[in-house]
């Protein structure tokens, strides 16, 4: 293989590497739908998983200017006073908070009572340390932080700050990506090396703008976040491929204290699937799991206010699916939906929650 195959190759493997994002598994991505204001939910951890951190992987060669990496905060507290901490598998486990000296906060992580939370941005813990500050009890603060993340008004808000952010990006990052795939390779191949040093410096300027623009984000819209932001600058200076993903990267930031319910919720978009499984989880517990009762005993009332803005509760998503692709099924399990013959009693997924005929009406 010529070498100048080879470093083709090779720009492409490092560029895969930086379109991807090592997201907590407990988050949710979302992805606005082309032409439309609905949203697609991503995992993390679908493809490519480690126990705490899933692999997402971002649109190549354009900038994935849809994205919104959202996640839930990392505690939930219930009406008595239980906390519970959100584990990286979407389950809950309860922990004893006596006050803030139990509760320990690093780069990329929260540690309740010895046991770690992973969090994407320290962002996300922007309302507890101002509870923190202002001398407010632990649950206090944690109930605060959760009204806050399920806030739909608040959800468009954050959006719509950070699409007034990223926009002059856009044509940025986009003439940088051609400039490294398409102008250089032709330049090198069909131009004089005056030329090529030319495009060089080009580029370069390109990536200085869009580092400017890093270090203005985090001087102007997000002070808070000036050590990781303007890390990620500095690197779009020496690494082209990261300045191609300065948007996503910097999303990450943006968006880490919104619910993604509540930014589905911000776009009207109330018959979101993602949404009505969210909610029926709420509905149903998984019976063989006690901390997911209290998870749902807490959290219920929360997502009942985030949808009675839209004059919707929980119970508005607990219906029957369509059988269509499966006419024989005439039972359903009210939790994950999953098709049954009515010989089946339990569904084996949800700890044996009862199953549902077809013609059952839910009372109200």
């Amino acid at each position: 293989m010529p070498d100048f195959a080879k470093l083709i190759v090779v720009a492409l493997l490092i560029y895969l590497w930086e379109s991807s994002l090592w997201l907590p598994r407990r988050a949710v991505i979302l992805r606005r739908r082309w032409f439309k204001k609905s949203w697609k939910v991503i995992r993390p951890g679908n493809l490519l998983a480690t126990p705490r951190l899933g692999l997402v992987f971002l649109r190549p060669f354009l900038p994935d200017i849809g994205i919104a990496p959202c996640q839930s905060p990392p505690l939930l507290v219930d009406e008595h006073g239980q906390f519970l901490s959100q584990n990286t598998d979407e389950t809950c486990s309860a922990v004893e908070v006596r006050d803030w000296a139990d509760l320990h906060e690093s780069a990329n992580s929260i540690s309740v009572c010895g046991e770690k939370i992973r969090i994407s941005s320290p962002r996300a813990l922007d309302r507890l340390r101002q509870g923190k500050m202002l001398g407010e009890s632990v649950s206090t603060a944690v109930l605060a932080q959760w009204n806050q993340a399920l806030s739909p008004t608040r959800a468009k808000r954050e959006w719509q700050r950070w699409r007034l952010c990223f926009e002059p990006l856009v044509l940025m990052v986009g003439l940088l990506t051609i400039g490294i795939f398409v102008a250089l390779p032709a330049a090198y191949l069909l131009l004089d090396q005056f030329a090529l040093i030319g495009l060089a410096a080009y580029i370069w300027l390109l990536m200085w703008m869009i580092a400017a623009r890093l270090w203005w984000i985090s001087s102007r819209v997000y002070p808070k976040l000036k050590s990781e932001i303007r890390t990620d600058a500095w690197l779009c200076l020496v690494v082209p491929f990261h300045a191609m993903r300065a948007i996503e990267m910097t999303a990450v930031h943006a968006m880490a204290s919104t619910h993604p319910a509540a930014l589905i919720l911000s776009s009207g978009d109330t018959e979101n699937r993602w949404l009505a499984e969210f909610s029926r989880k709420l509905l149903f517990p998984h019976l063989q799991d006690q901390s997911d009762a209290l998870r749902c005993a807490a959290l219920r009332p929360l997502m009942d206010r985030a949808l009675s803005q839209f004059g919707k509760s929980c119970a508005d998503y607990d219906i029957p699916p369509t059988n269509e692709n499966d006419p024989e099924a005439n039972a359903y399990c009210p939790r994950c939906h999953s098709l049954y013959l009515l010989k089946a009693a339990t569904c084996s997924d949800c700890g044996g929650l009862a199953l549902r005929p077809f013609n059952f009406t839910p009372a109200t």
